[in-house]
């Protein structure tokens, strides 16, 4: 039986995604009570699909923070939507596309970090004529030049500056917090907004892989299906670069055959080539030995954080450590459950 890749559901079998039992108020029901239509309208023309819990609860939190000029920080696992949700708080706060500034540091290291002047940049780009200015992965700039840049943006009057919104890995977040001085360290820790990975919001994947098969349709003029079954069992896998995992899936499956069919030998290739490999560093002059077992070790124990849903007693299991110890890390990292949205 083919899926059609539409919005109506297959009349022989209804899929778990549409089906809701008599009197229930479905999570999408939920979400409509907590914000207003507009809301809605404007995250679903945004792309930013799901109507699971976590992502009603952080489409309700980002509501809130629209109504307030006040630093925003997502953080999350690659791959979970960071930036789109940066854009719709801009979006919900000025209605409008522009009046935006987008600061990305991966491209500021690529071009030569050491070249970059902060004050010169902004002066060219008029960015305080700008309402909101994103600064998407400053962990990748040298310490003082990150310091700097958050400094510019977070320690001022602001009604004078734009709205800072910071998008940064769950990994990295930590090590900021601990490098930053006094007066950063509790602006940051003051605006955190988790976003879910795809394990999260289990139940918005098979929306999705249907997004993304009408996109690659429309792209390509293909009429291309789904079987229920293959969606099924690709909504079941686990995506360890989440959105880019999955539509890396999707686009070799898509390209593969005339109807999407689930290949296990495609499925896992695939996977396996975007997961995050831990291969042995670079070494050379200025490499630091503690800082990279350092680093390694906070990343281990944020996979087991995430594999556990943030359950303290599990990740210990995992890692063969005391509840106590897992607990310490947290708050050495100056991070709650609360803060995690947990």
């Amino acid at each position: 039986m083919g899926y059609l890749n539409t919005n109506k559901q297959p009349e022989a079998r209804t899929s778990r995604v549409a089906h809701q039992g008599a009197g229930e108020i479905s999570d999408f029901g939920r979400l409509q009570l907590n914000v207003p239509l507009f809301v809605e309208e404007l995250r679903m023309s945004m792309g930013l699909d799901g109507d699971s819990q976590p992502i009603a609860d952080l489409i309700a939190r980002v509501y809130d923070l629209s109504k307030i000029h006040a630093p925003v920080i997502f953080i999350g696992q690659p791959g979970v939507g960071k930036k789109k949700f940066a854009s719709f708080l801009h979006r919900l706060t000025t209605s409008s596309e522009v009046g935006c500034l987008f600061l990305s540091c991966d491209s500021i290291v690529k071009n030569g970090a050491r070249c970059f002047r902060i004050d010169a940049y902004l002066e060219n780009v008029e960015a305080y004529r700008q309402q909101t200015v994103i600064i998407d992965r400053p962990e990748l700039l040298p310490k003082s030049l990150c310091h700097e840049l958050l400094a510019k943006f977070l320690l001022h009057n602001p009604t004078q500056h734009p709205r800072p919104i910071i998008t940064i890995d769950i990994q990295a977040f930590p090590r900021l917090l601990v490098s930053c001085g006094p007066k950063l360290k509790p602006i940051l820790q003051s605006g955190v907004v988790h976003v879910p990975s795809l394990r999260e919001r289990r139940s918005d994947v098979q929306k999705h892989i249907l997004a993304k098969i009408r996109a690659l349709n429309q792209e390509h003029g293909t009429a291309k299906r789904i079987s229920v079954g293959t969606l099924e069992q690709l909504a079941t896998k686990e995506y360890p670069q989440n959105f880019h995992s999955l539509y890396a899936v999707i686009e070799k499956l898509h390209g593969a055959m005339d109807d999407i069919s689930f290949d296990e030998k495609i499925v896992d290739e695939e996977l396996k080539s975007t997961n995050i490999s831990m291969s042995l560093p670079e070494l050379s002059i200025g490499f630091n030995l503690e800082d990279f077992l350092g680093n390694l070790r906070q990343k281990i124990i944020w996979h087991a954080l995430e594999r556990s849903d943030y359950n303290q007693s599990r990740c210990a299991e995992m890692l063969g450590v005391s509840p106590q110890a897992v607990n310490k890390f947290l708050r050495a990292q100056g991070l709650s459950r609360k803060q995690l949205g947990k």
